[in-house]
């Protein structure tokens, strides 16, 4: 938004006679600002939601941006987050009930909750790198435009913030179970890779925010009007305004 000589002209006109004036003039050249007059007008609060709004939407893209990220390096996602580590316990339990691999007794546990990942307990995969394609192919499909992850849907609001860190908390449960079953704990480099995600999303929704707080400053400091400028039409004004 730029100010033409012409408006702050009137804008002087207009303020002579408030005894705020000076007051507004220090906040405009760094000077400690004034206080709303009323913090719930109309305007007051359509600015606060507008910026509540733009900050919603700068986290939300951040957070659509983390899960591009995960689908461009899915194989390294898959290792970080012990989804490899969880492949292999499900395979294992597969062999344990055909009676191929000791049993450990938690079999139906893991197979059960597989499911969810569109692996079928029963189906034939060749060894664990099948059940990963299955849980990769389950993870492109949730995290690509039109996926329930993506587009936040209930019970989500829309908020893609929480549903990417429901997606994160999800995928860290399956090592969990993966290391509940092999004795593994892969659970740790999850929670690491977890952070990661969530450090890199906040700081590009930081950013978003800090973009939008330059693009609504005070006219003033967009304007072209040097303080000098500003000066010397204030003193032209104000004999005006004495005669």
């Amino acid at each position: 938004m730029k100010i033409t000589q012409k408006q702050l002209k009137q804008i002087i006109r207009e303020e002579l006679s408030e005894q705020s004036f000076m007051d507004r003039l220090k906040g405009m050249f760094g000077g400690k600002k004034e206080e709303p007059d009323d913090p719930e007008s109309p305007e007051n609060r359509a600015a606060r939601k507008a910026a509540k709004d733009a900050e919603r939407a700068g986290a939300d893209a951040a957070s659509r941006e983390e899960m591009k990220n995960i689908l461009k390096d899915l194989d390294g996602f898959m290792k970080d987050m012990g989804l490899k580590n969880y492949a292999k316990a499900v395979y294992r339990a597969m062999r344990a009930q055909l009676q191929l691999a000791p049993a450990t007794g938690n079999e139906y546990f893991i197979l059960d909750g597989s499911e969810s990942l569109g692996i079928n307990p029963k189906g034939s995969y060749r060894g664990s790198v099948g059940v990963e394609m299955a849980i990769e192919k389950y993870i492109k499909k949730q995290l690509r435009p039109g996926g329930y992850f993506y587009e936040a849907g209930p019970p989500f609001g829309g908020n893609v913030v929480r549903s990417l860190d429901q997606f994160l908390a999800r995928m860290k449960y399956f090592a969990q179970q993966g290391d509940a079953y092999l004795g593994t704990t892969s659970v740790l480099d999850a929670e690491e890779r977890e952070r990661r995600i969530k450090a890199e999303r906040d700081a590009a929704a930081k950013e978003q925010r800090e973009k939008y707080g330059m693009k609504t400053r005070d006219a003033f400091s967009e304007s072209k009007i040097t303080k000098e400028d500003v000066k010397q039409i204030i003193r032209e004004e104000i004999k005006n305004f004495k005669r």
